[in-house]
């Protein structure tokens, strides 16, 4: 499965690099059946200003052509990293719970029983 990280205003060092590959491959990896890839998109919003200005935007891709897509900011790139993680994690899974709901079918029979009887 690719990882892809994408950056504006924020400089991706190696280790940096390493460490976002690690932590999004840990958090998808029970989920790697189901998905072609992942995008990351981290940013600097607020420049040399500071604040919760780092954003790190996480989209995974699934087999089936649907798409989980989360923004998280924080006050550094590893924090946003890390809760953008936790949350891609559990949007995963909602969205893998969604796909595979039995869809309800009923039949003729259990309609008649349903209605009452004309007068």
């Amino acid at each position: 499965m690719k990882i892809h990280i994408r950056s504006n205003g924020v400089p991706i060092t190696e280790e940096l690099r390493k460490h976002i590959e690690r932590t999004f491959t840990f958090t998808v990896d029970a989920f790697k059946e189901h998905l072609d890839g992942v995008s990351l998109f981290l940013a600097d919003l607020n420049g040399p200003r500071g604040g919760a200005d780092k954003l790190c935007q996480a989209t995974a891709y699934f087999r089936n052509g649907k798409v989980a897509r989360i923004r998280q900011t924080g006050t550094g790139v590893e924090a946003a990293v890390k809760h953008a993680a936790d949350r891609l994690k559990h949007g995963i899974s909602r969205t893998l719970s969604r796909t595979k709901r039995p869809i309800r079918v009923l039949s003729m029979a259990s309609v008649r029983s349903n209605t009452a009887p004309a007068a």
